[in-house]
């Protein structure tokens, strides 16, 4: 039996505000979830039962600001996050942080939104996976995911999105 390689593309810098504006609205939060501050939100194991595929690996995109030790402090504590997929024939994969260095007025970045295209393009045409999840709380990419079902060698599901249209143009939404 082939393994079903996948790779999975979090649009952290969204799912973190998002995250945040439901504390701030009095959402309490649940003890098992990893945050920092407009940087990173991760709760391991959330997507395990939806994943059907043996994960390669997990890249997380985000911004922050601060200086270059910061920088590196952050990446390496994402870096130590695990996650078991349900395929465990590769068996635990660490997330790859993806952590770019903001101007401190801006709030969003549009550096993960365009790095994070790049990245699912460069694996949608290969051979090197058959799936590539993506996981965002936005309609970002709503092109991204059409272009990729319609041309690329990939399978593309989101796994997760409040945007209709994202949801919509996928042929495999869950969540």
């Amino acid at each position: 039996m082939a393994l079903v390689k996948s790779i999975v593309f979090v649009d952290g810098e969204n799912l973190v505000f998002r995250y945040q504006a439901l504390l701030k609205e009095g959402r309490s939060p649940h003890p098992w979830v990893v945050h920092h501050q407009d940087i990173f939100v991760w709760q391991p194991d959330l997507w395990r039962p939806v994943i059907d595929t043996d994960v390669i690996r997990i890249n997380y995109y985000s911004c922050m600001t601060g200086d270059d030790d910061s920088l590196t402090r952050v990446r390496q504590e994402i870096a130590s996050i695990r996650y078991l997929p349900s395929g465990d024939y590769y068996g635990p994969c660490e997330l790859t942080p993806r952590l770019y260095k903001k101007d401190s007025q801006s709030r969003k970045s549009r550096l993960v939104d365009v790095n994070m295209t790049i990245d699912v393009m460069r694996h949608a045409y290969t051979d090197a996976v058959d799936v590539v999840y993506l996981l965002s709380g936005d309609g970002d990419f709503v092109e991204l995911v059409g272009r990729v079902e319609s041309e690329g060698r990939t399978s593309m599901r989101v796994l997760a999105s409040i945007s209709s249209t994202l949801r919509r143009v996928s042929s495999d939404f869950s969540g």
